[in-house]
């Protein structure tokens, strides 16, 4: 949903950023739908009427599109699940029946997250070890997928970068969730919170004053200031976004008919 807005900007929700369209496009409908399927554990209820600038925006919906890929090759493979048997998947069997394939390059392997087939030496190994950085990012953006399931799963290129980009996407919200709550507990204010406010706060958390320092900021030019530094932090901030870039199956396929 999108509403005019007239001399005064918004901030994204998602990343505290100025949003400084004339047209502002609210969190709410279907892309606060996906956004709960990709972080469920935000609160949407801090703020009145929460927007998202058109970076997150976007990678929103390329983690949402990616994600609900990922499910749909979950599902294929919890299709061969036999409780009775501790055997692993084997991923070529699910191809042949989803497929039709029946013959394989020796040299060819199975991306464990979208079922395409690649060269062994292109691919990494989805490893088991605890600690492993990749299998980290797996379990924060795919908690869903059952990656012991296979034996020795692996991740082509093309699913590695859009793995990443979910995760750093899902940490960047993170952090200004943490903003978001450090301003609510130093100020008492937990409802109708001015995102605004939570940005030139956190920019001051450093100061051994901050209160002080905070109200200087409402009341003085130096606010005026601090926008200028905000508005290039995160322009860089998205600028490096778009490098990287390139609860239920009912539910989602219900926001992709509306999109």
């Amino acid at each position: 949903m999108e509403v005019s807005k007239e001399k005064h900007f918004e901030s994204c929700r998602l990343c505290l950023t100025d949003i400084r369209d004339s047209n502002v496009t609210l969190l709410d409908g279907i892309i606060k739908d996906m956004l709960e399927i990709i972080l469920p554990e935000l609160n949407f209820s801090i703020c009145d009427m929460p927007a998202i600038c058109k970076t997150c925006l976007e990678t929103l919906k390329q983690s949402y599109n990616f994600k609900s890929s990922c499910l749909e090759v979950e599902d294929k493979v919890q299709d061969f699940v036999d409780p009775k048997s501790p055997s692993t998947i084997d991923l070529k069997q699910v191809i042949r029946r989803s497929n039709k394939i029946n013959s394989f390059s020796k040299t060819h392997v199975v991306c464990r997250t979208c079922l395409g087939l690649g060269e062994a030496s292109a691919c990494l190994k989805l490893c088991s070890y605890e600690g492993d950085p990749l299998k980290n990012m797996v379990e924060k953006c795919l908690p869903e997928m059952g990656i012991e399931l296979t034996k020795d799963p692996i991740i082509c290129p093309i699913c590695l970068e859009q793995l990443e980009e979910q995760f750093h996407f899902i940490m960047q919200c993170l952090d200004t969730e943490e903003k978001i709550n450090y301003y609510c507990e130093r100020k008492g204010i937990f409802k109708q919170i001015d995102l605004h406010s939570v940005y030139l706060f956190s920019m001051m958390e450093d100061n051994e004053d901050v209160d002080k320092q905070y109200e200087e900021m409402q009341t003085g030019d130096l606010e005026n200031n601090c926008t200028d530094v905000r508005t290039e932090k995160y322009a860089n901030k998205n600028t490096t976004a778009q490098k990287n870039t390139q609860e239920s199956k009912k539910k989602t396929s219900l926001i992709m008919l509306h999109l």
